[in-house]
């Protein structure tokens, strides 16, 4: 499965290296792809609390409001890097990362003792950390080694010449992991290395990835879910919301004494925003796990039998059915509802026009227009029409295939290895539109909020 270019952008905008994202993706918002540090803000806001803010910005560290005030764009940001993290995890590199480093500050560390770490985690496979990265407030050395395969990108291997820091070589992880941290001696070099007040590492430990938090989830269609996702992800775009953000940033920044209730909200409106990622980066990981069921290696090594062959296209063909069967289903459901509700919508306007329950009448037609509407595009954002459609063709053409070989009379190997090309071809077309499909789920909040956007852009 192929990185996509939002994907790469992604990445690049988190590292620093603006100047290669893509014309197409500046072009959309410059403003915002002009801030080379973004990481900053990409980190602190998936911490609990304030305590990370204030360490950075005792750092000397910029929190940019830019990147609050286009939310949309920045939870894109997020998206696309965990999707490419699990692309490059599970078709990649399938074994557990090796040992890394990283110079850390104290404030992490206590995170960690509670045995989570909540952002993304960036270290070096450098035998040593370099100094430039220890101007932190409470340097502390880690030894980061993961236990379990859990999601995680090498950005030289995968942005190549493309990265203006190749001699970082950094491994990045995901947020949301359950680590176990074990203090140990601090070296003679590491001993000289200096934080941001020119003192000293308080410390050194190993910090184990155990597994991650994240869990795949299925899209399941239902309506209460619909609005569970809508109403989270317009409380953390709303206008008030992201003006208390840059409020609590700009006290952070001037020293000043922060309001109880300002600081409250701020750090709710944090939570609100994990617990979307979370569900966010669920799907996006269960969708990728999805999409290719099988190891297809074998079949490029060119290594198959006839036998073998037709259980690979029998097994992929059963799957594909499920999936076919699943989305045709919450099809029926979403259009079982406006049938429903669109008759009842126009009874309603009907009515309105009747001066004794002129009042009622019209409130409840908006309601369900309003409700109908809901639906219909989130059928549409979470493309279960397209996504039931690919699931029928792969279906007829895996099934046209293996009729083929049924009635094959005179079976060669050099019709064996057509056979086998062709599988191969029709797992790659569906590959290519898991991928489109995938896409258009991450992008489903422009979809939901095209009115925001406009604003934002005036």
């Amino acid at each position: 499965m192929k990185f996509t270019r939002d994907e790469i952008d992604a990445l690049l905008f988190y590292q620093g290296s603006i100047e290669n994202i893509s014309n197409k993706t500046v072009q959309r918002m410059k403003s915002f792809y002009a801030i080379d540090q973004a990481y900053n803000v990409l980190n602190v806001l998936l911490y609990p609390n304030i305590g990370d803010e204030k360490a950075r910005i005792a750092e000397g560290k910029e929190l940019n409001q830019e990147l609050v005030l286009h939310m949309p764009e920045l939870l894109k940001i997020y998206c696309n890097i965990y999707s490419a993290m699990c692309k490059y995890t599970f078709f990649y590199e399938k074994n557990a990362a090796f040992s890394t480093r990283r110079a850390d500050r104290e404030y992490s560390v206590r995170e960690y003792k509670r045995g989570i770490n909540f952002s993304f985690l960036s270290t070096t496979s450098k035998d040593q950390v370099d100094q430039y990265f220890c101007k932190k407030e409470g340097l502390v050395l880690l030894d980061v080694e993961p236990l379990a395969l859990v999601e995680h990108i090498d950005l030289n291997k995968v942005l190549g010449d493309n990265s203006d820091y190749q001699g970082e070589q950094e491994i990045l992880y995901a947020p949301f992991l359950h680590v176990q941290l074990d203090e140990v001696q601090l070296s003679e070099h590491e001993r000289k290395l200096r934080d941001c007040s020119g003192n000293p590492p308080s410390g050194k430990y190993k910090l184990r990835i155990l597994d991650s938090l994240i869990e795949g989830r299925k899209w399941n269609g239902s309506i209460s879910d619909m609005y569970e996702e809508l109403e989270l992800y317009q409380s953390i775009i709303d206008e008030e919301e992201i003006t208390n953000v840059v409020s609590v940033w700009k006290t952070l920044q001037e020293r000043k004494e922060m309001v109880p209730e300002q600081e409250q909200r701020y750090v709710e409106w944090k939570s609100r925003l994990q617990r979307y990622l979370k569900h966010q980066f669920g799907y996006i990981k269960s969708m990728i796990e999805d999409s290719m069921p099988m190891d297809m290696h074998f079949y490029e090594r060119g290594q198959v039998s006839l036998a073998m062959l037709q259980d690979e296209i029998s097994e992929y063909k059963k799957w594909t059915n499920d999936k076919r069967i699943y989305y045709n289903q919450r099809l029926k459901y979403c259009n079982a509802a406006l049938s429903i509700l669109w008759p009842l919508a126009a009874v309603m306007i009907a009515v309105s026009f009747v001066k004794e329950i002129e009042i009622i009448a019209k409130i409840v037609s908006i309601i369900l227009v309003g409700v109908c509407t809901m639906i219909d595009k989130c059928c549409d954002a979470f493309g279960f029409k397209e996504k039931a459609e690919q699931r029928t063709l792969t279906y007829l053409r895996l099934d046209e295939l293996e009729r083929e070989i049924r009635y094959e009379s005179l079976m060669s190997k050099e019709k064996e290895r057509v056979f086998v090309e062709k599988f191969m071809a029709v797992v790659d077309e569906d590959d290519r539109r898991c991928e489109s499909n995938l896409q258009r789920a991450i992008r489903h909040m422009d979809d939901l909020t095209a009115d925001y956007m406009f604003k934002e852009d005036m």
